[in-house]
């Protein structure tokens, strides 16, 4: 019995589990019919929030779970040049971090003072519809997740030294219809 709590405390309460694990948690499971959809309004989005006269060098989109762990895995190896950085627009979800905290503070470390950046939240009341959606095809099936409230995401943001300078709360319909898209766009 004494061998079995030793290896219990040497193999469970010292060990970190995020030493082996990835910062952005990759989907086995292929993109859904309208998350191409998704991502290119959010994009168009983030795009009309940018002044005109930022030049796209100073830009970074990551538009998708692979541009997005490509960008952290480049900036853990310091294999790019972030100092001219303006705007760091994050269309994938950030509710697809392992650990966000980690995450800002990278970038807090590796990016100017004055770069902003936006990112995506989904609201946890809408898990339901996301999942849904998920097991139907219709979005990327996300068996597990986190979603985060802004009060989460604004002690995270504190904690790792950015200040929240906006919240834009909008609900971007996949793909734009007319009547339906102003209405639910601007509910």
């Amino acid at each position: 019995q004494l061998i079995s709590k030793n290896y219990f405390l040497k193999n469970f309460i010292f060990n970190n589990p995020k030493i082996d694990q990835n910062l952005f948690t990759l989907y086995k499971e292929s993109d859904g019919l309208w998350t191409k959809y998704w991502r290119k309004r959010c994009t168009i989005f983030f795009e009309s929030c940018i002044p005109k006269h930022v030049k796209n060098e100073n830009k970074i989109f990551l538009t998708n779970p692979q541009q997005f762990s490509q960008f952290i895995n480049n900036i853990k190896l310091a294999k790019s040049d972030l100092s001219k950085i303006e705007y760091l627009c994050i269309v994938e979800p950030i509710s697809d971090l392992y650990d966000i905290i980690e995450f800002f503070t990278l970038i807090k470390n590796k990016l100017p003072d004055y770069t902003k950046i936006m990112y995506t939240n989904f609201n946890w009341f809408w898990y339901p519809i996301f999942r849904i959606s998920g097991i139907t095809g219709f979005t990327r099936n996300r068996p597990y997740g986190n979603f985060y409230r802004n009060k989460d995401l604004d002690t995270f943001l504190d904690m790792t030294g950015w200040e929240n300078v906006k919240k834009e709360r909008r609900y971007i319909f996949p793909k734009q219809i007319p009547l339906l898209s102003y209405i639910l766009e601007n509910f």
